[in-house]
């Protein structure tokens, strides 16, 4: 299933990154080499961030999707009233902006509409995930004075403050939150300012985790990061490029995503397209 999903990438990085049939076709063929080299052991992210290598190499962009982040994070703040209304509505408001979190992580806010996503968004919050541990989930919070969250995408942010600023409501002023974004730009993963632009800083304390790579691993980020993962009360995980590094973690973790391969949604037990709260 690999395999299919790497080339993918590598064709719609391309697109992204230039207008040039030649380059396009060469980002396919060095990525092709690349994959045929590439131990199938290793987490996906992995791959996924040599094949971002040579799309930005070839494409001579440092942040091919950057124009594609900046669109998706005004799209995103915009919704942010209707996200924290739904949240205010609500009879269980935690539940509800957990749900909005995961929101975040499946919409594919190049595609669909404005009008499209509030739609989507109150389907979601309407219904129950394939796997929600939302107890535990709870439980953990009561007991954390200091939480760890590892972003995803850029507009996924604002989502993700929503669930913040409902945890620190619940919690009061002694509870630490902690946002770890990518270091430098992988994909349409959310970096600093991305962060800052969803208005993360106001709520939470915004840390570079020193990955370059589409998702988290510990030993890939810097001593300071690996500090703060190992000593955090709670440590909850955005979008499946975290899961696939991480799903083999020692410590507790509670990943919140969208199973969007078949690899990811077997190893979770749901079907593609299903949504996950799932304490590890």
């Amino acid at each position: 299933g690999c395999i299919e999903c790497f080339n993918a990438q590598a064709i719609k990085a391309g697109k992204i990154a230039s207008k040039d049939v030649t380059t396009r076709r060469l980002i396919v063929e060095h990525s092709s080499r690349a994959l045929a080299k590439h131990s199938m052991s290793a987490p996906p992210p992995v791959m996924g961030k040599k094949i971002q290598d040579i799309v930005k190499k070839l494409s001579r962009t440092k942040d091919p999707y950057r124009s594609i982040k900046e669109e998706t994070n005004r799209l995103a703040l915009s919704l942010y009233p209707l996200l924290v209304s739904m949240v205010k509505k609500s009879k269980d408001p935690l539940a509800t902006a957990v749900k909005i979190s995961m929101a975040g992580n499946t919409i594919d806010f190049g595609v669909e509409h404005k009008f499209d996503i509030k739609k989507e968004i109150r389907q979601i919050v309407t219904h129950k995930p394939a796997v929600f541990d939302y107890k535990p989930f709870v439980t953990a919070l009561r007991k954390s004075r200091t939480i760890l969250i590892l972003g995803d995408n850029a507009g996924e942010t604002v989502f993700d403050r929503v669930l913040i600023e409902q945890i620190k409501e619940l919690k009061g002023r002694d509870l630490k939150v902690y946002y770890a974004v990518k270091s430098a730009p992988i994909i349409n993963d959310a970096l600093y300012s991305d962060a800052v632009f969803a208005g993360l800083d106001k709520c939470a304390i915004i840390v570079k985790s020193g990955s370059v790579y589409p998702g988290t691993l510990p030993r890939f980020c810097t001593p300071a990061f690996k500090k703060l993962y190992r000593r955090a009360d709670m440590v909850i995980s955005k979008g499946q490029g975290n899961y696939e590094f991480l799903n083999g973690a020692e410590r507790e973790i509670f990943f919140l995503l969208k199973a969007k391969c078949k690899v990811v949604a077997k190893a979770l037990g749901v079907k593609i397209g299903k949504l996950v709260l799932k304490k590890k």
